[in-house]
């Protein structure tokens, strides 16, 4: 499987946030979305993912007293 990572920051100071809830669906293969929570740095990471080449993925990022964002 294929592993995504990435870190999640504030988009206006650039700072880490922690405990954001980070999710990725591929809507394609109807998957069930995967869902991890950002570390203290902000970092996050979702393995074993399949993936198909031209798949289209779904990433968002929700934390309390932020707008969701999604990539």
């Amino acid at each position: 499987g294929y592993t995504v990572t990435g870190v999640v920051r504030d988009a206006e100071t650039r700072q880490p946030l922690a405990d954001a809830k980070v999710s990725l669906g591929l809507p394609e293969q109807s998957l069930h979305d995967r869902t991890t929570r950002s570390g203290g740095d902000g970092s996050y990471r979702l393995e074993d993912l399949p993936y198909a080449p031209g798949s289209r993925l779904n990433l968002t990022c929700e934390k309390l007293g932020y707008v969701s964002g999604y990539v």
